[in-house]
């Protein structure tokens, strides 16, 4: 017992006694420990005895819940003759394995695992002896009684690949888990390990993305202090910008936005002079900032917006089929009314018929197909579809013009304001386009010539943030077929 006890000591020391500097580097995966408990060989034709078995191990965590684990392992077993002709036997068993060892749940503090492996055998007794190959396997658990020390109980079944453990050929009685001439012994065994503390892989792979992305942070922040999306040395010797300010200019644009994207004038405010700063342009009204007249139509971006109050990308802002600027500088009409003097014709229709468009005694109604009239004077009381009496008048010059064109068909458009929900505003312009469907049947139309639609508020013909905008976009219209 003296030297199986020396052995134990000596095993011990050699797994304690791992280097500091292997420890250094990988203090998070490095385990070691050792364990003492008994053994029992699973053999033929003799009486097994219980024997000491101790154990030392070295193991790397690879993975989440999956560590490898080198040991040495030794049992002296022994079992006494049970039939004439056994003499019994007796080894000094050194076993070193290599295993794979998995832990599918983490019930803290206790951890169990199960596990298998490989290696060879020596038996001590007798110099000579050959090494036998054995397969480990069993299973055990972890107790963590301190953050790196926990307490080991496993269970192993040492499969020898060979029949001579105990030096007697198994004739009849076969390996109960092989079925073939294979030795055995069982193992049982206790003891400490010193384990690195239980790892969070997920946490620790956030950790090392974060730990990168703040280093790429501060490596851009390093060269491009102000984060403009310039370098330093761009923005001094390239395109002489401050690399203190992200906007040197003040336009609403980063200088990094100017270069790249946009190619404007980081050191100028209004890249193409037309009164709208290059992020106003970019930013607000969606125009060109290389271009003092974004939509062509004579009339500059900066103009448009803070005089005219047009769309500085539409160069039809009322869709009256005259641009913006011939209504400002040639016809005199106001480019935000589809039809300025409100006679009941679109501008650009009396312009092509040699009309007026600021005179409403010249309009008539031409009942023409293609011909699109806005209604102006027809009213409807609050959120209601029923005609206000001064909307008589009206009516009664759209029925004698149907009248005067009776092969006229027509589609009756209600338009809303984008006061109130959607839904609302198309049914409520439905209703009045179909009131005003009725007043004209009432009157002798011919309903098949008469369709009514509502459109809601989706095709405005000015500004609905203002009150006049508003009441403009409040119309009824007709568009002959």
């Amino acid at each position: 017992m003296r030297n199986l006890f020396t052995i134990f000591m000596l095993v011990g020391l050699i797994f304690m006694a791992v280097p500091g500097h292997a420890l250094e580097k990988k203090p998070d995966m490095l385990h070691y420990g050792i364990a003492i408990g008994g053994a029992i060989g699973d053999n033929i034709y003799n009486r097994e005895n219980w024997v000491p078995q101790f154990r030392g191990h070295l193991g790397l965590e690879v993975a989440s819940m999956v560590y490898t684990e080198f040991g040495l392992n030794y049992a002296g077993l022994r079992g006494d003759a049970t039939r004439r002709g056994f003499k019994g036997y007796e080894t000094n068993t050194l076993i070193g394995d290599w295993r794979m060892v998995f832990s599918p749940f983490d019930m803290s503090p206790v951890q169990p695992f199960i596990y298998a492996g490989f290696g060879v055998s020596k038996d001590l007794q007798a110099g000579d002896s050959e090494l036998l190959p054995v397969v480990p396997f069993g299973a055990g658990l972890r107790f963590y009684i301190a953050p790196k020390l926990a307490i080991d109980l496993s269970g192993t079944y040492d499969l020898f690949i060979s029949d001579d453990l105990d030096g007697y050929e198994r004739a009849g009685k076969k390996n109960p888990i092989t079925g073939g001439k294979h030795d055995a012994f069982y193992g049982f065994l206790v003891g400490f390990s010193v384990v690195p503390e239980r790892v969070d892989w997920e946490a620790l792979e956030l950790a090392e993305k974060r730990r990168l992305e703040e280093e790429a942070r501060q490596a851009a922040l390093a060269a491009d202090p102000d984060g403009d999306g310039l370098t330093t040395g761009d923005e001094q010797t390239s395109y002489k910008t401050d690399s203190q300010d992200p906007d040197t200019d003040d336009d609403g644009l980063l200088d990094g936005a100017e270069i790249r994207s946009h190619s404007t004038n980081p050191l100028k405010a209004d890249t193409d002079s037309d009164g709208l700063d290059d992020g106003t342009e970019v930013n607000k009204f969606k125009s060109n900032p290389l271009l003092t007249d974004t939509d062509a139509d004579g009339l500059a971006d900066g103009v448009e917006v803070s005089l005219y109050k047009t769309d500085p990308i539409r160069n039809d802002t009322d869709g009256d089929g005259l641009r913006d600027g011939e209504e400002i500088s040639i016809y005199k009409t106001d480019p935000t009314m589809l039809d300025t003097d409100m006679g009941g014709l679109n501008d650009g229709a009396e312009i092509e018929r040699g009309k007026d468009p600021l005179n409403p005694d010249d309009d008539g109604m031409v009942l023409e197909t293609g011909n699109q009239l806005v209604l102006h004077g027809i009213n409807f009381e609050l959120n209601s579809d029923k005609l206000t009496p001064n909307s008589i008048t009206i009516l009664e010059g759209v029925y004698e013009a149907l009248l005067e064109f009776p092969n006229a068909e027509v589609i009756i458009e209600g338009h809303s304001d984008s006061s109130g929900n959607d839904d609302y505003n198309l049914a409520l312009s439905q209703k009045r386009a179909n009131a005003v469907m009725t007043w004209l049947v009432r009157k002798g139309i011919d309903s098949r010539r008469l369709e009514a639609v509502g459109k809601g508020e989706t095709e405005p013909i000015a500004d609905n943030g203002t009150a006049e905008g508003r009441a403009q976009n409040r119309r009824i219209e007709f568009t002959v077929k």
